[in-house]
């Protein structure tokens, strides 16, 4: 189903200037002048020429110079996303590509923040190399809170080369007191806007060609205040007069009473023809030629409407075709009180002419009021109900709301409305009135109906409660729901079955059923890659990356990131902001691999398209990735600032029940690493984990953090308890990475008891399941105790192999050499063990023979002991020497551990 919509284009044209103009030199310099500060405000009542003003500008030189985007806004564009849409493709008749990044955010669902989506906006303008300016015309017609708050933030952050000018009839709730102290706002007001004298002379007897004398002009120019439309109004009624001073004394009164007064004039004196032609088609917003026949059931529409503007019968084109027309605001309010008050039965039927009309032609929205207006309930709920789920995927939420509120209790009656109202809420986070919402469907399908359509109602039914179950962190009930919205769904139905596919992959993926969760996100990235929505696609194919890498399979992980990426770069190269998690993603394997300056790159850029497309799970994840690089650079201050900023991202916008144990496991992994264990035991004090704690998928990385503080505080049973339960579960439910690190745990729980055997077989386990994936920091990470042990590993296999040594030993020696010269300082210490191997030649010792007893001993110095004896092979002649110099059961002790190492 298309997610786009027909936009009205005469929104986006400016109002071409009439032939015969009153110039106004004054103004428009002002309003020239007024394009070296960011925003200029016109602010003035009806009537007051303040979109002639922008259009006489237009036509000067230095208006010509300056491209110019228009935008003539109504009470329907109070709707955020319809406001930003026309926003954006008013800014592409300047240039094509201009907001699509943001049109594409714009179809999020969940909907994102506005402030990140107009920050891939302003990112776009940011890039236009030469000035330009936007016009919103008629802004007085917006009322939304958000879209203040929008227009605000665009102001705030408006790139040098763009100029805003807003005409309004009354000053807009932004912080203007705050803009003039800045000196960014220029403002022209109702006083800069009324005719002087001079312009007032020039109006009635240049432009209207009634040869008035000064003194009658002087008179009119104060009793109007120089008010544009009072004179006007006034010239009107004076053509044709026989007694213009007359009238001209009479002609008194406030601006309502003018309009009242002078209407009636300039009505009374039209043909019957042109006053009911006027009448009958005053409740449209805009006019075309057939529009207007579907009115009046009349054929001459179009002549009628060039006939009035040539007459200046406040009628004005709206496109320089002059297809398009519409009356003046305060014409068309006076006409529709008249038609109110001659013909109140005429109202409904006209408005559901209009409403046919327009429809037919696919202006849907304004049928849809026109139909409500007309109070033909039935028609708005049926266009509605056509038009809901396209205005759902366009993030068209709140209009949404209001239409389905103004057909009131026909919702009792359709279940599609209430299905429709469902989704609406879901996704403007109305979660307590989802469920009522749901019920009164169901209340309005009948229990034994099985058609088509009732199935697919129940599975929009299943569908929105499966998302309902995800959002409260529900996976079990989440995966049910899901399979029942994808039974009932039809597979043309990709829109809806897209987003179940992506909502059942992360709840099988929470609930540990890997398999499953592979399945549903490759359909959700197949259906997104079909129906062209990147926002559905581009998250599947991180999540399937995201699985490879708990799986252990860092190549296929890195291709599917890189399909991601691809899919969500523009023609221009440049990345739309939901690349954002496939930079971040790869950036996590570049650290892995060993490459922190590639990784530090990759997951800057990631961070910074997060802020623009508002993900805050994924700005979360890059500063967790960025904390762990600034580490392994040796900048722990950093490191921690990073940690610090991801856990307040998430205290202030929760992910989901999970997450903080989530980045509070990488925490403790970087306190432990900067020797801050009071920090880390702390950590697990108050999560209250125990060995006897259920495993469970989702805290994965909470029960590793749980392990390496056990190892710390010398707890190396308990440590080997809790691992071997990890590991069981890694194994059982295709975790090949996540058990890689937990072998890896284990290695060093074995290697701190002193029982080598058993470190070296379970770190032969964890290298032999890394190396064909390239893993480098996950062993790094560990230390110094990592290092000491993967050199015991490098001698052992030496040693034991021997002769027989294959290919697989071979490349895995490489693997084993390649991880050791990884290490920091690894020069060094090589060094250091050279040098030990010569005073290892000579007899022993008094501080070698300690080191040998602590050896035997388990004690704390164990990695200096380490490395002694591993360092020289000819240890072996010095065994006896030192045999009589121990207990026996040290002897016995020391002995073992060199039989252990092949050294005996």
């Amino acid at each position: 189903m298309s997610t786009t919509t027909p936009l009205l284009m005469t929104k986006l044209y400016v109002p071409p200037v009439r032939a015969k103009l009153i110039s106004r030199p004054r103004l428009i310099e002002r309003l020239a002048n007024g394009l070296t500060r960011p925003f200029t405000l016109i602010s003035a009542p009806a009537g007051s020429g303040k979109t002639t003003l922008i259009g006489e500008w237009r036509m000067s030189d230095r208006g010509r110079a300056c491209p110019l985007a228009w935008l003539s806004l109504d009470s329907e564009d109070n709707d955020p996303t319809r406001f930003l849409t026309y926003l954006i493709a008013a800014l592409q008749t300047l240039h094509s590509t201009i907001g699509e990044s943001a049109l594409a955010l714009l179809q999020s669902t969940p909907p994102l923040p506005l402030h990140s989506i107009l920050t891939a906006l302003i990112n776009d303008l940011s890039a236009i190399p030469t000035p330009f300016a936007t016009a919103l015309d008629d802004y007085h017609f917006i009322v939304a809170p958000p879209i203040h708050e929008a227009l605000a933030f665009l102001l705030d952050h408006l790139p040098p080369q763009m100029h805003l000018l807003i005409a309004t009839r009354a000053d807009p709730p932004l912080p203007l007191a705050r803009w003039r102290a800045r000196n960014q706002l220029a403002e022209i007001r109702a006083a800069d806007l009324r005719f002087t004298p001079d312009e007032a002379a020039a109006f009635f007897n240049h432009v209207m060609g009634l040869d008035l004398s000064a003194e009658d002009i002087a008179a009119l120019e104060q009793r109007t205040e120089g008010w544009i439309a009072g004179l006007q109004l006034a010239a009107l009624s004076m053509q044709g007069s026989e007694d213009v001073s007359g009238f001209i004394a009479a002609f008194t009164g406030s601006h309502r009473f003018i309009v009242d007064y002078l209407i009636e004039e300039v009505l009374d004196r039209q043909p019957e023809s042109t006053q009911s032609f006027l009448l009958l088609t005053s409740i449209l917003d805009r006019m075309t030629g057939s529009l207007c026949d579907a009115l009046t059931g009349r054929t001459d529409g179009q002549a009628m409407l060039q006939e009035l503007e040539q007459a200046n019968l406040f009628v004005s084109a709206l496109d320089y075709e002059r297809r398009w027309y519409r009356y003046h605001q305060l014409f068309a309010a006076v006409l529709r009180s008249r038609l109110q008050q001659m013909y109140p039965d005429h109202l409904s039927e006209l408005h559901r002419r209009a409403a046919r009309w327009l429809e037919q032609n696919g202006t849907v929205s304004e049928a849809i009021g026109h139909a409500l207006a007309g109070r033909d309930q039935d028609h708005a709920a049926r266009l509605v109900e056509q038009n809901a789920m396209p205005m759902l995927m366009r993030g068209e939420v709140i209009t949404l709301l209001d239409w389905i509120k103004a057909v009131g209790a026909l919702v009792a009656d359709r279940p599609w409305l209430a299905i429709y109202r469902a989704w609406a809420f879901m996704l403007t986070s109305q979660l307590d009135r989802v469920e009522p919402a749901l019920q009164q469907a169901e209340r309005c399908i009948p229990p034994d109906d099985a058609t088509i359509e009732v199935r697919e109602m129940l599975g929009h039914i299943a569908a929105i409660r499966a998302y309902l179950a995800s959002q409260q962190g529900d996976a079990r009930r989440t995966i049910d729901l899901a399979h029942q919205a994808l039974e009932y769904l039809p597979e043309s139905d990709a829109a809806v079955r897209s987003v179940i596919a992506f909502t059942l992959g992360g709840a099988c993926w929470l609930n540990g059923a890997l398999t499953e969760a592979s399945r549903a996100f490759a359909e959700a990235s197949r259906m997104g890659k079909a129906a062209g929505n990147v926002h559905v696609a581009v998250p599947a194919i991180c999540s399937l990356a995201e699985l490879l890498i708990v799986q252990g399979q860092l190549q296929r992980a890195a291709e599917a990131y890189r399909e991601a990426l691809q899919m969500a770069t523009q023609a221009d190269g440049r990345p739309l902001p939901v690349a954002a998690r496939a930079y971040v993603g790869l950036g996590q394997l570049l650290y892995e691999r060993g490459d922190l300056e590639a990784a530090t790159h990759m997951t800057q850029q990631g961070i910074e398209l997060g802020h623009q497309w508002g993900n805050v799970e994924n700005m979360v994840a890059g500063r967790v990735t960025l904390a762990r690089i600034k580490q392994a650079q040796g900048d722990p201050d950093s490191a921690q600032a990073a940690m610090v900023e991801a856990e307040q991202l998430l205290s202030a916008h929760p992910l989901f029940p999970w997450g903080s144990s989530w980045v509070g496991a990488f925490h403790v992994h970087l306190w432990l690493a900067q020797g801050n264990l009071a920090a880390a035991a702390r950590w697990v004090q108050e999560s209250g984990m125990t060995i006897n704690d259920e495993t469970s998928f989702p805290r994965g990385a909470a029960h590793l953090a749980f392990a390496r503080v056990l190892l710390a505080q010398g707890a190396y049973d308990e440590a080997l308890i809790w691992l071997e339960r990890l590991l069981h579960m890694a194994e059982t439910t295709g975790q090949g990475g996540r058990g890689i690190e937990i072998l890896a745990l284990q290695a060093l729980a074995f290697q701190a008891k002193g029982d080598v055997p058993r470190a070296l077989t379970a770190l032969q386990r964890a290298l032999s399941l890394a190396q064909p994936e390239g893993y480098v920091r996950l062993f790094l990470d560990e230390g110094t105790p990592m290092r000491l042990l993967i050199s015991d590993f490098r001698f052992w296999i030496e040693k034991q192999q021997g002769s027989r040594r294959g290919e697989n030993s071979d490349i895995l020696q490489r693997y084993v050499d390649q991880l050791l010269a990884a290490f920091p300082q690894a020069e060094s210490q090589a060094e250091t063990s050279q040098s030990r191997i010569q005073n290892l030649v000579e007899p022993l010792s008094d501080r070698e023979l300690e080191v040998l007893r602590l050896l035997a001993a388990g004690k704390s110095n164990q990695e200096i002991a380490d490395e002694l004896v591993l360092a020289v092979g000819t240890v072996k002649k010095h065994v006896s020497n030192i045999s009589g110099k121990l207990s026996a059961q040290n002897r016995t002790q020391c002995v073992a551990r060199a039989r252990e190492l092949n050294l005996l």
